[in-house]
């Protein structure tokens, strides 16, 4: 068997190493490693040598790159599957074997014929079906029959556009099908979970529930750029099931990918934008991430705490740093300050998104220039659990507009009202597209904050629904949703 794996590693010019293990395990490939059963070597040549062909195929035609196998469970799960990672190494396997088809032809098809046999039901019927669709593509014959689903299934893996869009209807048509079915030996696999210790899997609970982990998620997501509220958002199937719960009259994400990926997303635009707008050299000095190796007395655990929430070395920490900005001349410290949000249902889709990206930069800015910072969200009401009071730790900022989901009507004045009892030296924030019900209320409680009221109005134009903010006498910065990260960024730094 030693030496069939050397021939295949040979085939595709990279040495692997071949763990052979006792048991009734499945062969699997872990990024560093092909594992196989004992028992494997009970099977002909033909049968061990496309086994290691198909696990080293991982590596050079799917998923490449874990970050593609944890996207693609990540999909399972939003999909209904009870083992996403089964669900993202049957696709794996789907394009794995229908590109050794045309590199192997009518040896490889005849090997995929042993494993799945005459089955048309569950899971591997589908699998055989998908091979016979392929078999026929290609202009090979087989004894594979096909399925409904099966043919569904081959439309979308082999079909043009987004590949994870693609993923995402594969997911729904076999979410019935991977929950129950038990497979045969060729096709159980868990290439996605051994990955080094890198911490892409929990591997779940004591009843056996597989899970993902969210910040391990929100990563990879990252990395293959795929925002996940954009390719949910467009299945009108999967939209009713994303999870929105509620918490203090608020709606709130509780899918925890969801907000992990949030505030990275959050994290990324501020570093986005202090680049742009010349703080390259400020952020190599006062964002320095600490990282394994560096000294420990070098990590500012309180900052960092106060920016992120965790400590994640290399990731989520800040070195200890001298800096002086944020104190004028006289050596006092910058205005304190209160953002009002607007969470209300009018501010959905991506101007929340950028609202999100805005709140973080305002809190982590004034942080960083030696303010405090509170938040005062509103939408038909003000919920005091949510008011965060002047702090240097931005924790709960960041984490309650990361899962906070746009739903109500837009009632301003008492916000503004609970933001002014929070001091009058305060300088207050207002985020909004300005479309309220309280005109009256909000125009009185905004001229009275005249000199410490900047009113961010994100909107296209100063309709008749949002001209009291010109009554006001406050500054008044009208932008689009793409300008107001870097808006606010000069902002506050003025």
């Amino acid at each position: 068997m030693e030496e069939i794996f050397r021939e295949v590693c040979s085939e595709y010019g990279k040495v692997f190493a071949l763990e052979v293990v006792e048991g009734n395990t499945a062969p699997s490939f872990d990024w560093e490693k092909v594992r196989v059963p004992v028992h494997l070597m009970e099977m002909p040549d033909d049968f061990i040598r496309n086994v290691f062909r198909h696990e080293l195929g991982h590596w050079f035609i799917s998923p490449k790159n874990p970050d593609v196998g944890v996207v693609m469970a990540y999909i399972g799960m939003h999909a209904g599957h009870l083992d996403p990672w089964l669900f993202a190494n049957v696709v794996a396997d789907l394009l794995v074997d229908t590109a050794l088809m045309e590199v192997y032809g009518e040896e490889y098809l005849r090997f995929l014929e042993t494993s799945v046999g005459s089955r048309t039901e569950g899971l591997v019927g589908v699998m055989g079906s998908v091979y016979a669709e392929h078999a026929a593509c290609i202009g090979m014959e087989t004894t594979l029959p096909r399925t409904a689903d099966g043919s569904k299934v081959y439309r979308f893996l082999k079909g043009k556009g987004d590949f994870y869009e693609r993923v995402l209807q594969i997911a729904r048509i076999l979410r019935n099908e991977t929950n129950t079915f038990a497979l045969p030996l060729h096709f159980i696999k868990h290439i996605f979970v051994r990955l080094g210790g890198s911490g892409n899997c929990d591997m779940g609970d004591a009843d056996g529930t597989v899970k993902l982990d969210p910040q391990a998620v929100a990563e990879a997501l990252i990395r293959q750029g795929v925002d996940p509220e954009e390719l949910f958002a467009r299945d009108d199937w999967l939209s009713p099931r994303t999870s929105v719960g509620t918490e203090g009259g608020y709606s709130v994400a509780e899918d925890p990918v969801l907000v992990e990926y949030r505030k990275l997303r959050m994290l990324q635009a501020y570093l986005e934008v202090e680049a742009g707008q010349g703080g390259e050299d400020r952020r190599e000095m006062a964002h320095a991430p600490w990282s394994p190796g560096d000294p420990p007395e070098d990590l500012d655990f309180i900052r960092t705490l106060s920016s992120f929430g965790a400590v994640v070395p290399g990731v989520y920490s800040l070195k200890r740093v001298e800096d002086d900005r944020g104190r004028d001349a006289g050596g006092d410290r910058a205005r304190d300050c209160v953002m009002v949000v607007d969470c209300s249902g009018s501010m959905a889709g991506e101007k929340f998104a950028r609202v999100r990206e805005a709140v973080y930069v305002v809190a982590r800015k004034a942080v960083e220039m030696g303010a405090r910072v509170g938040l005062v969200p509103f939408s038909s009401h003000v919920s005091l659990c949510h008011v965060v009071e002047p702090t240097r730790d931005i924790s709960r900022i960041v984490d309650f507009i990361a899962r906070v989901v746009p739903s109500g009507g837009t009632t301003v004045g008492p916000a503004l009202e609970r933001a002014r009892n929070m001091g009058l030296d305060l300088h207050t924030y207002l985020i909004t597209d300005g479309e309220v019900s309280d005109i009256g209320t909000a125009l009185m409680h905004a001229v009275s904050r005249r000199g410490r009221l900047t009113i961010f109005l994100v909107a296209e134009d100063i309709a008749r629904g949002n001209s009291w903010v010109l009554s006001a006498g406050v500054k008044v910065i009208q932008v689009r949703p793409d300008g107001l990260v870097r808006k606010v960024y000069e902002e506050v730094g003025e």
